[in-house]
């Protein structure tokens, strides 16, 4: 039996940082109640951290603003380890689709400055849809 087409949707905000420097303390900074650590290693010559927000918030500007509030608390040692990041990266997931209707998902001004601002980049990652 074939699959149901299925709409393109938004799927989370990761936030990825690659840095020189061990980023376990500022993956710790946040508190296991309001970021979820998907990963935090070193990765070849670096160090790799990525995370998801612990969040009921469900648009890209939501979390990002969300980040941006957290990222802006960080205490001064997390704080240097951030602006020491080589890479500073929120990935926006998104879900391929079959099926109408389109996606179209909008960041405000006031956020992508916040981003800017935090010397950060936004990437979006659209994943195929399951076959």
């Amino acid at each position: 039996m074939k699959p149901e087409p299925a709409p393109p949707q938004f799927l989370n905000v990761d936030l990825e940082v690659l840095s020189k420097a061990d980023l376990a303390e500022f993956a710790k900074s946040f508190g296991t109640r309001k970021v979820s650590v998907l990963y935090c290693d070193r990765q070849g010559a670096a160090f790799f951290a990525a995370l998801e927000l612990v969040t009921m918030r469900r648009t890209p500007e939501q979390l990002l603003a969300r980040f941006c509030d957290l990222l802006e608390a960080m205490p001064p040692s997390a704080a240097n380890l951030w602006r020491a990041a080589n890479q500073r990266t929120f990935d926006i997931g998104i879900q391929s689709g079959d099926a109408q209707p389109h996606l179209a998902l909008r960041i405000s001004p006031k956020t992508l400055a916040r981003v800017t601002a935090l010397g950060a980049t936004i990437a979006i990652t659209v994943y195929p849809s399951k076959l």
